[in-house]
């Protein structure tokens, strides 16, 4: 039996790509069988598939299927949606991922689109996507390009006055559709019934259930969100039927795995909406999931609300145990003795088999101070009352095993009460890794990042030795304040400066924004940009510029992606969809548009990684890197780059720090930077760069930076606290949800 993931196209938190395991999870929605439900009510809904991408994929059958799959949704959703109708002068645009791109990279746009009342239309494809992606699916988006207030609220919410609300507040949901997308390197049974539904395939039909959900909003709606805390779920009608809040994956875009419910029929199962299915395996929309849908705004008909008696436990599979955890990224250590590593690890195992071992081993990285140390670290573990478990650290191998069979809970306790010791009084790093096993299989791994002597002073810390000059030389942000180290010692001195600009709340970005190959910075409040074009940290309306970005929800990417000499801000997207103009100077300001990474932590960070005067494309997760270097939002074997570099927990960083031309990578972690100052994506302490530079929690930036000082101006108070931020009236509206920020206007008084 194998497993795939079925992935929610979501904006913020939710994974561009899983990966195959033994149970495969959704990408978006699912049911498990055909069968009518009593009592429904006429369809209210009409969801209409837009078959415009098929490139052969959808034959009759399979559009059976999905029919078959909306009608789930279609026969229980009693919502009246307004129409939109575009005019004239009331104009909109359509805006989502082509689903016949490989992993949806490429977007669509579609002027004034008609959609009647009580219709959604989904746009459908299929593509090859990366391996163990099943289908992706999520809410279209769209800009308001002019018009009244009345017809750009009928596009943002369908007549539904709850999706009208501050995000933070929104009770509610209404989309105009969106786009689906299956793997055409699946082997699918696009059966309407389960006949035919062998081992080592996927049922289609469960699939498309799944994914129609998330394009319904289920786990993407703000409205859905604004009822997570936690990681649990709190809407009334889901407690109802769990009889408790719901537990969410990490992403809140999924009831988290192993989520059983009852259907109509009372049959037990595992809810559709969990982030897994299995081959071979079929499911029906339960109460449960009707509840969710109930919860994020839509009126459905006959959904129980009573809680169902549980369900037997299901028999010995052999699926392996879960680990999970939602710990701090990383845990500081003082020097004071004996500290819990994690309190909040998860063990669960869907056989209900007991666990007979776990293992907490400290896991070997590249960069400094990982790695056990004999003598230094230890491990010591609390095992609980009754429950059996025995341990032991070896101070070897820095390996602390348990063992004796006992519960998923006895076990949670125990590894909950591992500590970590270090008596050295020398900082450092080190990662340790949990895994459980029971008597046929062996967990996933979780980990956990500790760092070890964290209360050094601000900047008094001695530098050490570079192997070369920094020609990109390191900053660091703290409330305000721009520390800049002009020197490149890593030390702070009379030689380096101080500056405010801008307000400790505001958004901070650098950037050279006049061509004079140095560093000036940029500050954003409320999605407008107050940009020190002549980089003396003071605010002159008649030099410096006023660029918006439309939306506070935006992302800021700084780069000269087109080679003038003038980095412009773009846009990257939670989704991974990149914006990219072609200046902040002029009120005339094309982009483009296109999709790149988009998995949850990703982080862009462009540089001119080939030397051609143009930055790329790249994004660090995990410590990843992926980058664009030929502009196509594509990874192209043996022209674009992948590899590792740093830890999950680092901030990514890029300047030329070798002054050749060439942008090199680096990472920030703590006070730290780490430079590949010799390109080679290994950190080597004789060939690269370490330098300490402010404290932990600063915001750091690289590169070369422009500095006019004098001893009477180093700690200036002017700052953009309170500057003009109208800007060119202009005629168009956007969706300034998550999905959805694109550019407005920029402003030159000059």
């Amino acid at each position: 039996m194998s497993n795939h993931l079925f992935k929610g196209q979501c904006p913020e938190r939710r994974p561009s790509f899983l990966t195959k395991s033994r149970r495969a999870h959704f990408l978006g929605g699912l049911r498990t069988g055909l069968e009518l439900l009593e009592d429904r009510c006429v369809p209210a809904i009409d969801i209409v598939f837009d078959y415009e991408f098929d490139n052969g994929f959808f034959t009759n059958e399979v559009r059976q299927t999905m029919d078959a799959a909306a009608a789930v949704f279609e026969e229980r959703f009693q919502d009246q949606l307004a129409a939109i109708l575009p005019t004239d002068t009331n104009e909109w645009t359509a805006v989502f991922q082509d689903p016949s791109s490989a992993n949806l990279t490429q977007g669509v746009e579609r002027e004034n689109l008609t959609i009647t009342a009580d219709t959604i239309r989904i746009f459908v494809g299929a593509a090859d996507h990366q391996d163990g992606v099943l289908g992706i699916g999520g809410p279209g988006r769209f800009t308001i390009d002019g018009g009244t207030a009345e017809f750009a609220d009928t596009v943002r919410a369908r007549g539904q006055a709850g999706a009208l609300l501050p995000v933070n507040q929104q009770t509610d949901f209404g989309n105009w559709g969106g786009q689906l997308t299956f793997n055409t390197d699946v082997s699918w049974h696009f059966g309407t019934t389960t006949d035919g539904l062998d081992s080592g395939e996927f049922d289609f039909f469960t699939v498309a259930v799944h994914e129609i959900g998330h394009t319904l909003g289920f786990g993407l709606a703000n409205s859905f969100d604004n009822l997570i805390n936690n990681q649990q779920f709190f809407g009334a009608s889901s407690t109802a039927v769990f009889g408790g809040p719901v537990p969410t994956d990490a992403g809140g875009g999924h009831w988290a795995l192993g989520t059983t419910s009852v259907t109509a029929s009372g049959t037990a199962q595992e809810a559709v909406m969990t982030p897994a299915i299995s081959d071979g395996e079929r499911r029906e929309f339960t109460q449960l999931d009707f509840a969710g849908m109930i919860d994020l705004g839509w009126e459905i008909t006959d959904v129980p609300v009573s809680p169902p008696s549980p369900p037997s436990p299901p028999a010995p599979t052999g699926n392996p145990p879960i680990l999970s955890n939602v710990a701090e990224d990383v845990l500081e250590y003082n020097f004071d003795g004996p500290v819990v590593v994690d309190s909040s690890i998860l063990v669960a195992d869907l056989d209900g088999d007991a666990i007979t071992s776990a293992q907490v081993t400290f896991k070997q990285f590249d960069l400094l101070d990982g790695g056990y140390q004999q003598g230094v670290d230890f491990l010591e573990f609390t095992a609980p009352e009754g429950s059996g478990i025995t341990g032991f650290f070896d101070t070897a191998s820095g390996v602390l095993s348990l063992s004796g069979t006992a519960t998923v809970g006895q076990y949670r306790e125990a590894l909950r009460s591992v500590t970590y010791s270090n008596f050295t009084g020398v900082s450092a790093w080190r990662i340790l890794e949990f895994v459980v096993s029971d008597a046929t299989a062996v967990s996933n791994t979780i980990s956990q990042l500790i760092q070890v002597g964290t209360g050094g002073p601000s900047f008094d810390l001695p530098g050490v030795d570079l192997p070369a000059t920094i020609n990109g030389h390191v900053a660091v942000r703290r409330g305000a304040t721009f520390f800049v180290d002009v020197s490149g010692d890593g030390l702070f001195t009379q030689s380096d400066m101080a500056r405010e600009f801008g307000l400790a709340t505001d958004v901070a970005i650098m950037g050279d924004w006049n061509g004079d190959g140095r560093e000036e910075v940029a500050v954003g409040r409320d999605g407008t940009y107050y940009i020190d074009f002549d980089g003396d940290y003071n605010w002159n309306p008649d030099v410096d510029i006023v660029f918006s970005l439309g939306s506070p929800l935006a992302t800021p990417v700084v780069g000269d992606f087109d080679g003038n000499g003038l980095d412009e801000i773009a846009i990257y997207r939670p989704d991974g969809v990149w914006q990219i103009p072609n200046s902040i100077l002029s009120d005339a300001v094309s982009v483009r548009v296109g999709r790149f990474g988009g998995a949850p932590g990703t982080t862009p960070v462009p540089g001119d990684f080939d030397g051609d005067g143009k930055d790329d494309l790249a994004v660090f997760n995990g410590g990843m890197w992926m980058i664009d270097t030929n502009l196509n939002f594509n990874l192209d074997e043996g022209v674009d780059l992948l590899f590792a570099f740093g830890l999950g927990n680092d901030t990514p960083l890029t300047a030329d720090w070798d002054g050749d031309g060439t942008t090199e990578v680096g990472v920030h972690r703590g006070s730290h930077f780490y430079a590949d100052f010799n390109n080679d994506f290994v950190f080597s302490i004789n060939n690269d760069v370490f330098l300490e530079f402010g404290i932990g929690g600063d915001q750091p930036f690289a590169g070369t930076f422009f500095v006019t000082r004098t001893t009477t101006d180093f700690f200036p108070q002017t700052s953009v606290q309170s500057v003009d931020t109208a800007s060119d009236d202009v005629d168009s509206e956007e969706d300034e949800s998550e999905e959805d920020e694109l550019f407005v206007t920029s402003d030159r008084s000059r």
